[in-house]
């Protein structure tokens, strides 16, 4: 999880929220990981509950998926509009940094 959150975040700043410029370690990494790791967390206690209360890797792996794929969606809402809102201003093909 540690070792993906770095090409992840990266390819995130860049590619999707064409971010350019210096990275804040306070205002960018440290939430972007800090979500990772929630993921990991919730994913983790949910295949832990799933496990205990129903027999078979099926609802394992579903529990697992639904659990990442729920924190992901925040993930996206929280860095769309809060981390890198103001990149739904720059045109397509245009830098984020100020000229």
């Amino acid at each position: 999880m540690t070792i993906s959150a770095v090409p992840a975040y990266l390819l995130s700043r860049h590619w999707v929220w064409r971010q350019r410029g210096r990275n804040s370690f306070t205002t960018e990494v440290l939430p972007f990981w800090s979500m990772a790791l929630l993921g990991l967390i919730i994913s983790t206690v949910a295949v832990a509950i799933v496990d205990d209360r129903y027999d078979g890797a099926l609802p394992v792996q579903l529990a697992s998926v639904a659990s990442f794929g729920v924190v992901w969606v925040l993930k996206f809402f929280v860095l769309d509009r809060l981390m890198w809102r103001h990149a739904h201003d720059v045109p397509l093909g245009a830098t984020a940094e100020p000229a």
